[in-house]
């Protein structure tokens, strides 16, 4: 039987100056998440990281928080980098599953279905998208913006945000994972 930490995704949503992208954000996670939570029965929290915005974000932040018991925030006295607001949710996840978000919606949340139907139904330990395609979007972004979400079990406890194509299994290959991970943050 699944405790609730097993039943949990953790949406890790790191924010910098995002105060006008939070409320769309909110509406298309929680719509998602409802139909989740019908069809399989998971709980989510959502933890927006706070990196130093210089606007209203964090004000939004705490609304959202006074109003919804899943959302949780942590706010950085400043500025330190996505990849520092990434790290800072990842130590902080209650879930059993995770999934790095950009608040913009560039990760549209209803690929979370298909991710987390491949982890329940299958042997792998950690699911990655990645867009195959740019279109409509300046040649510069295409270049500089590989869009990934991420989705992994707790035995993957060192993931970091690296880019991971692939489905990983429970083998040699998870062990490689966490290894390579794991001296990252030593």
């Amino acid at each position: 039987m699944m405790n609730n930490r097993d039943n949990l995704i953790s949406i890790i949503v790191p924010c910098y100056n995002e105060e006008h992208a939070i409320p769309y954000f909110y509406k298309a996670i929680t719509e998602h998440s409802t139909l989740m939570k019908n069809e399989f029965g998971v709980d989510f929290e959502y933890l927006f990281i706070n990196d130093g915005s210089v606007d209203n974000t964090l004000t939004v932040l705490k609304e959202y928080a006074n109003k919804d018991n899943r959302v949780k925030y942590i706010s950085f006295s400043r500025n330190f980098g996505k990849e520092s607001a990434m790290y800072a949710g990842l130590k902080n996840a209650s879930g059993n599953y995770i999934a790095i978000m950009d608040a913009d919606l560039q990760d549209p949340p209803y690929l979370l279905t298909e991710m987390y139907k491949t982890i329940i139904e299958s042997d792998y330990d950690c699911v990655a998208t990645r867009r195959t395609t740019r279109i409509g979007e300046p040649p510069i972004r295409s270049f500089f913006a590989p869009a990934q979400s991420v989705l992994n079990r707790s035995q993957c406890p060192w993931l970091s945000p690296v880019p991971v194509l692939h489905a990983y299994n429970k083998s040699r290959r998870r062990r490689q994972l966490q290894y390579s991970l794991k001296s990252c943050f030593s």
